[in-house]
């Protein structure tokens, strides 16, 4: 049995042999070029460079899938692999004995990033940026499972072929690997791990927008009883943006913070640069947020905050400050969940929020035009479920026991305004006489308030 090496990188052909891991471990092996396929300067997906080394090499060859930034430390490194192709349909250095659905990675079992419990996983990997780095081995290195890491996958070019297995050009980078294993298991075939001593130089991208879009197709394609709540889990695109006018009026130390909408705790690690807070609470309904969000709040709860029971309820108190930074608009019931508050604040307690001004002039001119289109994101986001006007905001938090202390108009120039403004005036006048002059309050495209218990 023959084994090819295949891999892509964005190196030249002579950068990749002087600079990349990849390059320097064959080199370093002695390994015939004649059997290594590199696809130079590639800027396509990792399935394309794949499928084509399947298509072109012989039935009876072996073929490694690896990344370029991979140290080879093993000095039998080709008999391994064959070893391994022994044993196995396919295989990698480390994975993971189960799946279960929604699984985002062969190590996490869900969007909170957490690792698998240790039993389950099986392998070992070197990290690091130069050869010989931290090794990570779990109890057992060699075994059958159902999930291996795409760093390096090593298949049978005769099992491939007879069971028409080749990788979802779907997926250009992220979830290739997971789907792979997915068809290797599904056509009954082997997969499983085997020890090769390797070390990897990336630890990985989770969480980015690349990946949660691939993330997306992937539970579509795999897992359809999990793909409601993954549309719902990204309905909003998480971001490391803060609102900086809230920061402003958070102006001193609290002890007890909770953000309701906290993302990535963007606004918290800001917060907590200047100021001391004991506890700074983020909650959040998007999973994959709280692995980075729980770098900078003390705690991350994950899930609907209207929904809360009333054992945890009863945790986030005593609270000094309540955060709605542009989340209200997205509960069910904003008056509910603030009245719920407010029978648990104390009187020198607060909230302060940010919400999106309806009256906006650009929102009326849509709707007079008929091109009321829901977007992504901004005042017309297809996640809002509540609207609110300067007049109804305050109505939102008198009603439910609060006096304002302070509204803020958050206002970004856009001279179209100036041309939509006078006719917005001549409607609202014909619709109520006594109103003169409303151009004020369609100018904010947001308000930021704070308020207490009245």
């Amino acid at each position: 049995m023959e084994i090819r090496i295949v891999s892509a990188t964005r190196y030249s052909e002579q950068d990749f042999w002087n600079y990349s891991a990849l390059g320097q471990s064959i080199t370093r092996l002695n390994i015939s070029k004649d059997f290594v396929q590199i696809a130079f300067e590639n800027g396509t997906g990792l399935p394309d460079v794949y499928n084509k080394a399947i298509e072109s090499s012989a039935s009876s060859d072996g073929i490694v899938f690896i990344h370029d930034d991979v140290w080879i430390e093993d000095f039998l490194f080709i008999e391994r692999v064959r070893e391994g192709l022994e044993q196995f349909d396919a295989f990698g250095v480390i994975g993971n004995r189960r799946r279960v659905p929604g699984q985002p990675s062969w190590a996490y079992t869900s969007l909170e990033f957490t690792w698998d419990q240790e039993v389950n996983l099986i392998g070992a990997i070197a990290h690091g940026d130069y050869p010989f780095g931290e090794i990570m081995r779990f109890t057992n290195t060699r075994g059958v499972c159902e999930l291996v890491d795409g760093l390096m996958i090593a298949a049978s070019c005769l099992q491939l072929r007879q069971q028409n297995i080749l990788f979802d050009k779907q997926f250009s980078f992220h979830f290739y690997d997971l789907d792979f294993c997915r068809q290797v298991r599904k056509a009954g075939l082997r997969l499983g791990v085997h020890p090769i001593s390797l070390t990897h130089q990336s630890s990985g991208k989770l969480g980015t927008e690349e990946w949660r879009s691939s993330y997306s197709r992937y539970i579509g394609k795999w897992d359809q009883e999990f793909s409601a709540f993954s549309k719902l889990a990204f309905s909003t695109p998480a971001h490391d943006n803060f609102n900086p006018d809230i920061l402003k009026i958070m102006n001193k130390d609290y002890d007890t913070i909770v953000e309701v909408g906290c993302s990535r705790g963007a606004l918290a690690r800001a917060y907590r640069e200047s100021f001391n807070c004991n506890r700074y609470i983020g909650i959040d309904i998007d999973e994959s947020s709280a692995v980075f969000a729980r770098n900078h709040c003390t705690e991350v709860i994950i899930g609907d905050v209207e929904i809360i029971d009333d054992d945890a309820w009863k945790k986030l108190f005593p609270s000094s400050l309540w955060i709605f930074g542009d989340s209200l608009e997205h509960l069910k019931d904003p008056w509910t969940l603030l009245s719920r508050i407010r029978q648990s604040i104390e009187p020198e307690d607060s909230i302060i929020a940010c919400i999106p001004n309806a009256q906006h002039w650009s929102v009326i001119a849509r709707l007079a035009s008929g091109n009321f289109q829901y977007e992504d994101e901004g005042l017309l986001d297809r996640t809002h479920l509540r609207w609110f006007t300067k007049r109804t905001i305050i109505d939102l938090f008198e009603k439910t026991g609060y006096s304002i202390e302070l509204i803020l108009p958050r206002i970004f120039e856009d001279h179209s305004q100036n041309e939509y403004l006078p006719m917005i005036n001549k409607i609202a006048h014909a619709y109520d006489c006594s109103i003169t002059d409303i151009s004020n309050n369609c100018i904010p495209i947001q308000y930021v308030i704070k308020a207490r218990p009245a």
